[in-house]
């Protein structure tokens, strides 16, 4: 067996005991021929499913880095080694990968985009003879540009499982590239799924807005990091003028705190004798009451073993009799000696310095941030989840044994309160069991809650509002309010209430002291539902009687009317997500619109237990859904 720590003067393959060509390495330093490494794999490596084999020589098991790719591809995830004779052609020459297959070593010249690999003169000429390769487009290999052609070879093309089929297609339900005949076997069901030449992202105009953000970004990030170069040098005179500083009150600090040391330590001998004798003394008294206590046995047991009843009831009635004198004098002794804890009061040394003007403080004046630089970062690292890809995953579901759900409302992980008829009703939903509930009248019809005062806020589709609180896992102090016109969806975002009413929206901290935030004649007051998103400045709004869904962007004059031709579309309830697409609720279908406004398309159209939906709502994080309906909340998770 070949030693780990002889591999770097290796000279020969295990496998065919010949001169190392274009060896790999293991990641036990074994080395190997590059065909003989990718042959064994090929031969060795039976199960599409495996996604490790063991090293010819010592039988460790190596882990591919990428078990998608396939299995003759396996070989360029392993480094390259070279050893004396092949150093400089390995480092600056790309061979041949055909005529490596012949156990020969030609330079390469191209590179085949299709095929990946890399030809000399004769290979690319008898390919671009061949009728199967007649049209694969090629590039010239340059110095500069191999190490990126070899990044090339290890990308995945064709389908490790069915090896002749090129990857088309791309599942965002399991975040997954695959083959048409992987889509007819294994996702016929999912929904998400897009041919590669769809995806958004692939547009050869996205695609040049990515790369001159990115270089737009290097650029700057190069510009900072030559400003930060010269502060450093700058930093460097600063504190060699400092040190000298400080060494200067160095010597005076020292003597002062030497001082202070000597009479903190003189105090604290005074301090131990004092508390030693205190200690001395309560012990001595303790061990006055022991020595009385031990009598008394001594004087039980030989009443016991020798005397007579009666002088053994005399006994027992005379210790019984001095105990409680005994233990008030113990007890008395504990009380004046408690425990003692020693703590060191060094913050007076602190405050001693400080008033010394000891060694200061540097003072470091920071510019701002390079706001372009973090501008383009958050462009680039920000950006919106792909809209194909988001789903939702079941949690849980419970049923809570309530009639048809109004409204709902996220308390914590466990709680959530609901508008059943008249009624706000406080549910564990780990349980299902209702914790609280209490009558609201006037018929209400929105809720939301605010967990920095604790306060639920309900509207009622009229000019009557209420107020009441969650204490100890009940609800009190109802209150009635009244607004000046019609009020029916309700919304929070960062504390602030967001109210529609007949001919604008309010805005207030509370229900009180409100003001117009929008004021828009075409609200009629008839609103359903009002959901609000921040980040993006801009409310979705329902209209359940006409079936319409509006976006209205902050201090905007006209709503934009949301269009679908989808003759199902039924809006009913709408939620944001953290990154501002629209979940919206129709009869037993959920949809999903994103944060552009122009995409949209079915979420979710089969749920555990709902068949006909009520309300949906999110937590305060945004990060879970939840759709009530039925007597039942169904808990998903927004991925």
């Amino acid at each position: 067996m070949a030693e780990a720590g002889n591999s770097n003067t290796q000279s020969d393959c295990a496998i065919c005991l010949e001169i190392l060509k274009s060896p790999r390495r293991l990641p036990c330093f074994h080395l190997f021929c590059e065909v003989c490494i990718s042959e064994y794999i090929v031969s060795t490596v039976d199960d599409p499913d495996q996604k490790t084999y063991n090293c010819p020589v010592c039988r460790m098991s190596i882990q591919t880095k990428n078990s998608t790719k396939n299995k003759s591809n396996w070989v360029y995830d392993l480094p390259e080694c070279s050893t004396g004779s092949n150093t400089q052609s390995t480092a600056n020459k790309q061979e041949c990968h055909a005529c490596k297959r012949f156990e020969s070593s030609k330079e390469a010249i191209v590179w085949c985009c299709e095929c990946l690999e890399a030809l000399c003169q004769n290979c690319s000429s008898a390919h671009s003879r061949l009728k199967q390769s007649l049209t694969h487009k090629t590039v010239a290999i340059e110095e500069q540009n191999i190490a990126s052609l070899r990044l090339l070879q290890g990308s995945d093309e064709y389908c490790s499982i069915h090896e002749t089929k090129r990857l088309e297609v791309y599942c965002f339900d399991h975040s997954k590239p695959c083959c048409v005949s992987c889509l007819n076997l294994d996702h016929r069901k999912c929904e998400n799924v897009q041919n590669m030449d769809d995806i958004e992202d692939l547009k050869p105009q996205n695609i040049d807005i990515l790369e001159s953000e990115l270089l737009n970004l290097r650029n700057q990030l190069k510009k900072i990091a030559e400003n930060k170069r010269k502060s450093k040098q700058e930093s460097l005179t600063s504190f060699e003028s400092i040190k000298e500083e400080s060494d200067l009150v160095l010597t005076s600090a020292k003597k002062r705190i030497n001082d202070l040391h000597q009479e903190f330590i003189k105090n604290s001998k005074l301090m131990q004798s004092d508390l030693q004798q205190e200690i001395d003394t309560t012990i001595k008294k303790i061990d006055e009451e022991s020595e009385a206590i031990k009598k008394w046995w001594e004087h039980l047991q030989l009443m016991k073993n020798f005397g007579s009843k009666q002088q053994t009831f005399l006994a027992i009635h005379n210790i019984k009799t001095n105990a409680d004198e005994i233990l008030k004098r113990i007890e008395s002794t504990l009380d004046e000696t408690s425990d003692v804890k020693l703590q060191a009061g060094f913050e007076k040394l602190t405050d001693t310095l400080s008033q010394l003007d000891a060694f200061g403080g540097i003072s470091i004046s920071r510019q701002g941030k390079e706001s372009l630089c973090f501008k383009a970062l958050s462009q680039i690292l920000k950006k919106e989840k792909h809209f194909e890809s988001i789903s939702l995953k079941i949690l849980s579901f419970k049923e809570l044994k309530c009639g048809k759900i109004k409204c709902g409302a996220s308390i914590n992980e466990n709680q959530c309160a609901i508008l059943v008829n008249e009624r706000l009703e406080l549910f564990n939903i780990v349980s299902g069991i209702k914790l609280a509930s209490v009558a609201i009248q006037s018929g209400p019809k929105r809720v939301c809650f605010k967990s920095s005062t604790r306060t639920f806020f309900i509207t009622c589709n009229s000019k009557n509002g209420y107020t009441c609180n969650l204490q100890n896992d009940g609800i009190t102090n109802v209150q009635h309010h009244k607004f000046p016109e019609k009020v029916c969806g309700i919304e929070k975002s960062d504390d602030v209430l967001y109210i529609a009413m007949s001919g604008g929206i309010l805005q207030s901290e509370k229900f009180v002291n409100h003001s117009v935030f929008i004021s828009n004649p075409m609200l009629d007051g008839s609103l359903d539902d009002i959901a609000v998103h921040k980040e993006s400045a801009r409310f979705a709004i329902i209209n359940r009687q006409i079936k319409q869904l509006n976006f209205l962007k902050f201090q905007e004059a006209k709503p934009r009317t949301f269009t679908e031709s989808n003759k199902i579309w039924e809006p009913r309830t709408v939620t944001f997500s953290l990154s501002g697409k629209l979940f919206v609720a129709g009869r037993s279908v959920l949809y999903v619109i994103s944060q552009d406004e122009k995409r949209f398309r079915t979420i979710l159209s089969k749920f555990e237990q709902i068949r006909d939906i009520d309300y949906i709502w999110t937590n305060a994080d945004k990060n879970r859904l939840f759709v009530g309906g039925n007597g039942y909340i169904e808990i998903y998770e927004i991925d």
